[in-house]
Parts: C-alpha cells; sequence; structure tokens
C-alpha cells in the first residue's frame, strides 16, 4: 500500500514539473480530459479507502462516532465535504457499476456526485437500483445540463407523490423580503413554488434582456461594431440588479388595473403525463407497472419552454384557467410542420421549433431558447424550408459565427442529435 501511495506522489510530482503549456485547442481539450479523469479516479480512491475503513468500523478506536466523523477529523474537511463524501459512499455501495465507473474514470466525479445526491431521496433507491445501467449510460453520455435536467425529471417522475407534496409544501412556506445590511446595501430573498417561480424568472429574464440589449446600443454607439463585452457599461451583476429594479419601478407606475408588459410563461407537458395527473386530480385510478412507467417516461416533460421544472399539477390547473396549444412531436423529438413556407420562423413556427431543446444547441452554450433565434439547418439561401425539420434555435452570437464562419449543422432524424462541423471538415464537440 505504502509503495504503492508513493508511486503515485512521485507521478503527481512528475506531471507538476511538466510543462503542461497545450499548443493548440485541441491539445487543450484532451489536456483538461485527462487532468479531469486522473481527477475523478483519485476522488474515488478517497471514498473507497473510506469504504473499506468503514466496513472494518476501524473508526471506533479512538471513540469516533462513525466514518464520516473520523475521516472528517482526520482530514481536516468541512461538514459539507464530509458529508458529500458519506452521501457517494452509500451510493456505491448500491450502485456497484456506477462506482466501478468512477474508479475508472469513464465517470467524473461532477456526476457521481449527481446520481448520490439523487440516490439520497429514500422513496426512489429502488427504482435506481432498477435502473442503474441506464442512469449511469445518461451519465456517460449526455452534456451536463442535460443529464441534470434529465435527472431531475426523473427522480420527479419516480417520486411524484413526494415531489407534489413538497411543492406544495413550498407553495405554502412562499416568503418574499428586502432586508438592509449592516452597511445599508439591501438584500432581496424570496422562496417559490414550481409554476409561480418560474413565471417570476421569465419576467425577471424580460428585463435583464433589456437591460442587456441596451448597453450594447451604448457599447456600439462608442466603439461601433468593434464593440465586445468588455465595452458594456455595466457588469452582469448590476444589470441583474438594475433589471429587478425596473420590474418594481414598472410595477409603481402601473398600478392594478395598469397594462404592464405581457410576459407569457410557456408550460410544455407531454400528453400522458396530462391525462394521467388529470385523472389523479378527478379521483381515478393511475397505478401502473415499472416497465409501463419506464416507457412513459421516455417522452416524459413538464417544464417551461426554457426547460425549468413545473408540478405537474400545477401544469394541468394552469391549463384549466389558461390557454392551452397541442403541438405533436415525432420518436426523434423533432416537433412536425405546423407553419406553411416562409423565410422566417414565427408565431407557432418558432415555437413549435423551440420546443424541440431549452437552449442553444451550440455545444457548451447555455442560452435559454425564449432568447434564442430559429435558424434554418440548410440555409434559406440554398433552398431550404423554414419547417420543423429544418429549424434549431441559435443564439444571435452563435447563429452569426456559423454563417460567417462556413460550419454545416445536422440533426439525425432517428435520435434528434445535433452534429457540427467545421469548414475543414472535423466534428465540433
Amino acid at each position: 500500500m505504502e509503495t504503492g501511495l508513493k508511486l503515485i506522489a512521485e507521478g503527481l510530482d512528475m506531471l507538476a514539473d511538466t510543462d503542461l503549456t497545450p499548443h493548440d485547442a485541441a491539445a487543450a481539450a484532451a489536456l483538461i480530459g485527462d487532468v479531469e479523469t486522473l481527477g475523478s479516479r483519485i476522488d474515488a480512491l478517497r471514498v473507497g479507502v473510506w469504504n473499506v475503513c468503514d466496513r472494518r468500523e476501524l473508526f471506533g478506536a479512538d471513540g469516533h462516532g462513525s466514518m464520516k466523523v473520523f475521516a472528517r477529523h482526520v482530514a481536516q474537511l468541512s461538514n459539507p465535504e464530509a458529508n458529500r463524501r458519506h452521501r457517494i459512499l452509500k451510493a456505491i455501495r448500491a450502485l456497484p457499476h456506477v462506482g466501478v465507473e468512477w474508479a475508472t474514470g469513464r465517470l467524473n466525479s461532477c456526476r457521481m456526485n449527481r446520481l448520490a445526491s439523487v440516490y439520497k431521496n429514500p422513496r426512489v433507491r429502488t427504482a435506481m437500483r432498477a435502473s442503474e445501467e441506464l442512469l449511469l449510460d445518461w451519465a456517460q453520455s449526455m452534456d451536463w445540463v442535460d443529464f441534470d435536467a434529465l435527472l431531475t425529471d426523473w427522480e420527479r417522475f419516480v417520486d411524484q407523490d413526494g415531489a407534489g407534496d413538497r411543492n406544495e409544501t413550498n407553495h405554502d412556506r412562499r416568503t418574499a423580503s428586502l432586508r438592509q445590511e449592516y452597511d445599508l446595501s439591501w438584500r432581496i430573498e424570496g422562496r417559490y413554488a414550481s409554476l409561480q417561480g418560474a413565471q417570476l424568472k421569465d419576467i425577471f429574464e424580460h428585463f435583464l434582456a433589456a437591460e442587456t440589449d441596451a448597453d450594447w446600443q451604448a457599447a456600439r454607439a462608442e466603439q461601433g461594431d468593434d464593440a465586445t463585452v468588455e465595452h458594456l457599461p455595466r457588469s452582469e451583476q448590476q444589470r441583474r440588479a438594475d433589471a429587478l429594479a425596473a420590474i418594481f419601478t414598472q410595477a409603481a407606475a402601473n398600478p392594478a388595473g395598469g397594462a404592464p408588459p405581457r410576459v407569457i410563461t410557456d408550460i410544455v407537458i407531454d400528453h400522458d403525463t396530462f391525462e394521467r395527473e388529470t385523472n389523479r386530480l378527478a379521483g381515478g385510478d393511475i397505478t401502473r407497472t415499472p416497465h409501463e412507467a419506464n416507457e412513459a417516461f421516455e417522452n416524459y416533460r413538464c417544464s417551461t419552454l426554457n426547460g425549468d421544472p413545473v408540478d405537474p399539477t400545477e401544469a394541468v390547473a394552469a391549463a384549466l384557467v389558461g390557454h392551452v396549444r397541442r403541438a405533436i412531436i415525432n420518436s426523434a423529438s423533432v416537433t412536425i410542420d405546423l407553419g406553411r413556407t416562409q423565410r422566417l420562423f414565427t408565431g407557432p413556427a418558432a415555437i413549435a421549433a423551440k420546443l424541440n431543446t431549452t437552449h442553444c444547441y451550440w455545444p457548451g452554450c447555455r442560452t435559454p431558447v425564449r432568447f434564442c433565434e430559429i435558424d434554418h439547418l440548410d440555409p434559406h439561401c440554398r433552398g431550404g424550408p423554414t419547417d420543423q425539420d429544418n429549424a434549431g434555435p441559435l443564439c444571435s452570437r452563435h447563429n452569426r459565427h456559423k454563417h460567417t464562419h462556413g460550419y454545416t449543422v445536422n440533426r439525425d432524424p432517428t435520435t434528434g442529435h445535433w452534429t457540427i462541423q467545421r469548414p475543414d471538415g472535423t466534428q465540433l464537440e
């Protein structure tokens, strides 16, 4: 054991003395990936040591009550870090294949921690053990944001009664406050249930977009087309603060009975969930087998257009007093054409194109879909049709970048996955 640890330490010393400066972006990406894999393996080794010591109850020799307390003291860890490792320890004991993939570096620590956070919910543990291979496949094959959102939906789907109860509690406990600090600054805090919070977020982002547009107009007035983010007169944090202040100010200028700007929160819910929740609210039988539940989850969605989860009970209740638009989506999650041939995606055609995802499809970009432009995958100037099979949401920056630099975009008709090729034919990951 001591020899192995010594060799690892010597290897890290050698790595630290090595010039790790990458010569291009591809080398940088490979280097980052290799170092992250190494870090994940070391993280797994740490928890593996906990596992061995815990099973042998070695923590009791000095009177410590648990392995978590013992390791927290010996390693001088914070309570949150000790709790995180203890949570992962429980998860890998129940999900051994997940633990093996983490130990070999094929699953990174960030995703391991996310799986462990779900396993903490006692009402989904049985389902997690039964679905270990499926969850592991998601963790290893999906972008982080998509994996995180899908796992959140999966937990809520499996634990619908618990999620519903929590959301009702959140609504009952809703609160907001403005509190002045000792330095005379003000702090705003609030807590809301899923739907009300999603509506507030949409309103906030609407005002934030207006503040951002104002900054870009000011920057371009001074710098012209050479304006960059560095030329914006306010920081992102300052714009967010000013956006919230603008909401308060405009609300004061338009008291009850006035006509403030209309901000619409679109809720997307799949047909099966809508029908099942309606049946439940009416007192009907909603039991189903695990196989039926897994099939239903393949098409499950209950969120805003941007992907913010909404409790199905609230979604159905909102539909009873709001408006419902029906959309038909094929097996590849592509919305079927809703509009006639036209140059621009507007109205229902734009909404239909945005239903396919929750953010800009460019790798690494997380601009919410409601702030994206609808791009023709096959350019309109080359005869590309204005329909949903040829549509995808791109933020304005990447829409311009794609067309000015000659990137090619395709969407797999079977899986619905995006692929982007650089002008030299290599694929953008």
